[in-house]
């Protein structure tokens, strides 16, 4: 994940003002990439795999919209989730086919967090955790650069690829159980609603470790907004509260998704009452 690291670190140095790096940003990308890889790639490459990521990033949040509870299945290094739950997703969203049988991890996730959420989580379209990306809303790709270039043909490339994906076999339809046939509907909304429970109140014994490693970068995110909220970061009781605060998923998700005015206003009802718990 070494371009990925390399872009969050231009990120947090500024070096990306608005959807894309600026010139200093993309030449320490070339420089360090180069230092770290052996391999030398240039603007046009290096750009090419942002806007791949990028796109490939929206696709899955678009695949997970509306979706809570979700674990990660290490075997087929993917969404832990019913093959009836693919079925109607891929209806929905039929080019995150190719994420059926190798989607991306929750490391790398956080980290196409770090580089792309910003673009999207800023003004009244906040981004939150159970939603897919507002197409709409995020901002165009106005960078505008010759593609006539080679640019990730090669296959001895050093790019991190969206998921290290071992080969795996589809299941035989002839070996699923009668759990597996049953329709998807009611019984399956239920699972998921009691899914979304248990995450939320037996967090510190009852949560299994895929569900944490999904938690924890929502929190990292929801950390960094709070830190990009002056108001609250420079009043030193508020924020530690906040962080502690921010711990709760169900707050977290609140303080995510109300209007970024409002998110001051929430953090010191919740103070003034100490409420870190969730009811």
């Amino acid at each position: 994940m070494i371009f990925c690291d390399l872009c969050i670190k231009e990120i947090e140095l500024g070096n990306r003002p608005t959807t894309h790096f600026n010139k200093e940003g993309w030449l320490n990308l070339m420089k360090n990439f180069s230092e770290k890889t052996g391999r030398e790639y240039d603007k046009v490459q290096l750009k090419n795999k942002w806007d791949q990521l990028k796109k490939d990033w929206k696709l899955w949040k678009d695949l997970k919209r509306g979706s809570t509870g979700l674990g990660w299945d290490p075997r087929r290094k993917t969404i832990d989730a019913p093959d009836e739950w693919w079925k109607e997703k891929l209806e929905v969203v039929p080019n995150a086919k190719k994420f059926r049988y190798c989607g991306i991890n929750p490391e790398l996730e956080h980290k196409l967090d770090s580089m792309f959420m910003g673009v999207v989580a800023t003004g009244v379209h906040a981004w939150t955790p159970n939603q897919g990306i507002d197409h709409e809303n995020v901002h165009g790709d106005t960078e505008k650069l010759d593609t006539t270039t080679d640019s990730f043909e090669d296959p001895s490339q050093s790019f991190d690829s969206i998921s290290e994906c071992s080969q795996f076999k589809r299941p035989s339809s002839t070996t699923s159980t009668g759990s597996r046939k049953k329709k998807f509907g009611s019984g399956f909304l239920r699972s998921q609603i009691t899914q979304l429970v248990n995450s939320c109140t037996n967090i510190s014994s009852g949560t299994n470790s895929s569900q944490s490693i999904i938690e924890a970068p929502l929190l990292s995110a929801a950390i960094k907004i709070l830190e990009q909220t002056t108001e609250a970061f420079e009043d030193l009781p508020l924020y530690l509260f906040s962080t502690k605060l921010l711990e709760d998923p169900i707050k977290r998700e609140v303080f995510m998704a109300i209007c970024p005015d409002r998110r001051v206003q929430y953090l010191r009802y919740c103070y003034e009452n100490r409420d870190t718990t969730t009811a």
